[in-house]
């Protein structure tokens, strides 16, 4: 994710450096983040919105895998292979 947040803001100096910013093409990786906050005594409701290019999502660890390492094998000719 940061090598992409990275990228985007390179892309974003380097077409303002050039075109004055009249062309970015990093455009197409923005959206607009709505987000609803409520209050649990009384109920109300705020929504507050941004623009982003990323979106974090939670990943429960219960449900992640990880896939494992492989294992490196000799063969005859000294040479390791990884299985």
């Amino acid at each position: 994710m940061e090598f992409f947040q990275h990228m985007i803001k390179e892309v974003q100096k380097h077409e303002h450096a050039i075109q004055g910013g009249s062309f970015d093409p990093t455009t197409v990786f923005q959206f607009t983040l709505e987000q609803r906050l409520q209050c649990k005594e009384c109920g109300g409701v705020r929504y507050s919105t941004s623009n982003t290019t990323d979106l974090s999502l939670p990943v429960p660890m219960d449900t992640a895998t990880v896939p494992s390492a492989p294992t490196p094998m000799e063969t005859t000719e000294g040479i390791f292979l990884f299985s």
